[in-house]
């Protein structure tokens, strides 16, 4: 069970793809870790990653009590303390009842099975708005409820989407390290570029028949059909701007807004540093970039697949890699966590993967 329930990235992965969720669906306000008030809503969110983690604890530990008479680090009222898996649950059942990503505020978001199963147990027996001041009684309540959740992970529907979400994800690794293969065996120098189509939510929501902006097609159309001439271009002319490959990735954020974010991996023959907009391959995305109403068409805005956004680092902007140069691995780690690490905690209509190879070279 501990084996199968363990999460398959390093710290720094972790860190990088909860903060690409982060950034990418606005729901949270910091990527730290909840400071937490017992009696208010927190002032930091709890990441899907500590809700991953009290899952993982609760199905493999042997101790899951709350609260000891022994010192420890975390004291919860004037004789009793927190233990360690205290510690790190209670943030978690608390932030349950505010979570905009647990409460599906993110329209069309699915989250990882095992935390989707944890927090709807959690709604299902309102341990959040227990009371906590008969401290035996409510940890009685919680270690029912978390008994309700180890019956419920053992059971076959749940298993069946675990598999499905799991065997997906490594799937999607598996094509993405395939495409990165190719753009290696054509050269150890490239940039990495990315660019937003997105569809926007006008009050809240999509345009509505009447309106100016409303357009008789799906948004999932809508961002496909907007995407195919900006790729038919790109590909056609790959030998003037030596783009080497072209990745999609699916988002979606918590104002409404529908994005499909387009990852262009374009070779380089020397270092030499200059601005983006002085590329070819830029004179050529150029004409695509709008802002009208509910569409809008714009350079991303992530460091480590856009340019321009941080000083330069060695006289380099942080999308350039060079296979040959220090630490390029672990940076290429970082990139791998945002674009298919992110499936991991959260996709988007269903277990169907976020992130697509569009073109690449064969």
């Amino acid at each position: 069970m501990s084996k199968k329930f363990t999460n398959p990235f390093s710290a720094l992965e972790t860190h990088m793809s909860m903060q690409y969720v982060y950034e990418t669906t606005k729901a949270y306000a910091s990527p730290t870790n909840a400071y937490f008030n017992f009696h208010t809503q927190p002032t930091q969110r709890a990441s899907l990653n500590q809700y991953y983690q009290m899952a993982v604890a609760t199905l493999t530990g042997k101790n899951l009590k709350l609260f000891t008479t022994r010192c420890t680090d975390v004291r919860f009222n004037t004789y009793l303390y927190l233990t360690k898996y205290g510690t790190n649950s209670l943030p978690v059942i608390m932030d349950s009842a505010w979570n905009s990503l647990i409460l599906k505020h993110v329209q069309g978001i699915s989250l990882h099975p095992i935390i989707e199963e944890l927090a709807q147990t959690f709604h299902k027996h309102q341990i959040f708005n227990l009371p906590m001041h008969d401290h035996v009684q409510y940890e009685n309540q919680i270690n029912r409820c978390l008994s309700d959740f180890k019956v419920s992970i053992m059971t076959q529907a749940f298993q069946k989407q675990y598999t499905s979400w799991i065997t997906k994800f490594r799937s999607t690794g598996l094509y993405y390290d395939k495409f990165l293969d190719l753009v290696a065996s054509k050269t150890d120098l490239f940039e990495v570029h990315s660019l937003l189509i997105q569809r926007r939510a006008m009050n809240g929501m999509m345009p509505q028949f009447g309106d100016a902006d409303f357009i008789d097609s799906t948004v999932e159309e809508i961002l496909q059909e907007q995407a195919k001439p900006i790729l038919d271009k790109i590909w056609r002319n790959r030998e003037k701007n030596n783009v080497l490959g072209i990745l999609s990735k699916r988002e979606t954020d918590i104002n409404g807004t529908q994005t499909l974010r387009l990852v262009f991996f374009v070779g380089k023959e020397f270092s030499d540093w200059y601005k983006f907009d002085q590329s070819e391959f830029y004179s050529e995305l150029s004409p695509f970039l709008i802002e009208q109403g509910a569409n809008r068409i714009a350079l991303g805005d992530i460091p480590s697949m856009n340019s321009g956004l941080q000083p330069l680092y060695q006289g380099q902007e942080h999308n350039y890699y060079d296979f040959n140069q220090q630490f390029t691995g672990e940076r290429l780690k970082i990139l791998r966590a945002q674009l298919v690490g992110s499936d991991f905690w959260l996709r988007i209509n269903g277990h169907h993967p976020t992130i697509k190879v569009e073109r690449k070279l064969y």
